[in-house]
């Protein structure tokens, strides 16, 4: 219940000009969600049986993150987005240690909306084939990096850590725009994310910023949703600052015409 009030109330500031009845709110929707990060702890711990409650719980507890704007600084150099992934790895771990109990309540068809099975590009917005050259050759040796030729050093490990997340990137994409479930769709791009990847994402590695903004056409087009709204912007931003324009005009050009521009959106607009 607390999570519900905590996105409830960040919602209603939400649709405020800031002003002293919204700032109220967001102190409400704060103090409820620091009582339900309290109660979920605690539900987790004790090994709770009521699956559905932990699944929702930690879902309102990763929207009213995706939500808050005090989540990462506006100031600050990294996106808002990379927030998100402990957000859905933490909602993911739940749907795992609870899986059986979830598959027999009322929530269980919510976690079968993922991406089940890989399909093939086909008659609809798809990944441009020069992406994928981000996935460069493995150098013979294991323990020798290489210049690739464009500023980033990589060996067979950063190689293959790359081609994974590509892959993973194709399998979502072509699920996101073919299938009803488009939401959980592209969250679950950020579950499947290595964690090395991430760390290179933190190192401001080109390939790294360069494969998150394609995700991040997937986050505008669901820019419906007041809790994501302007996020994909933000991140594109962001990342776009930190690529030289080598970087910029090669490979950013495709995905800024897709964040930065007003096609159709999904989601319910306030």
């Amino acid at each position: 219940m607390h999570a519900l009030l905590a996105v409830t109330a960040l919602h209603l500031s939400n649709t405020l000009e800031p002003s002293p009845v919204a700032s109220r709110y967001q102190m409400i929707a704060a103090g409820h969600y620091d009582r339900a990060l309290s109660s979920l702890r605690t539900a987790i711990l004790e090994r709770s049986h009521n699956g559905d409650a932990l699944f929702a719980a930690s879902t309102m507890i990763a929207f009213y993150g995706f939500a808050c704007q005090t989540a990462i600084s506006g100031a600050s150099h990294v996106p808002r987005v990379i927030s998100w992934i402990p957000l859905v790895k933490g909602v993911y771990a739940i749907i795992q240690e609870w899986c059986e109990l979830l598959l027999r309540g009322e929530l269980g068809p919510l976690i079968q909306q993922g991406v089940q099975e890989k399909i093939e590009d086909g008659d609809f917005l798809t990944l441009p084939a020069s992406l994928f050259d981000l996935g460069i050759e493995t150098p013979p040796v294991l323990s020798i990096a290489h210049d690739s030729g464009d500023g980033e050093i990589v060996d067979a490990v950063t190689a293959n850590i790359y081609r994974g997340v590509l892959d993973q990137l194709r399998m979502v994409w072509n699920h996101f725009w073919t299938h009803e479930y488009p939401l959980a769709t592209s969250m679950q791009f950020l579950v499947l994310l290595p964690d090395q990847y991430i760390h290179y994402f933190r190192q401001d590695r080109p390939r790294a910023l360069v494969i998150f903004c394609y995700f991040l056409c997937m986050v505008k087009k669901l820019d419906g949703f007041w809790w994501i709204r302007g996020s994909a912007q933000e991140a594109f931003v962001k990342i776009e600052r930190k690529l030289n324009t080598r970087w910029r005009e090669r490979w950013l050009k495709w995905p800024k015409e897709i964040i930065m521009g007003n096609g159709e959106v999904i989601g319910e607009l306030p």
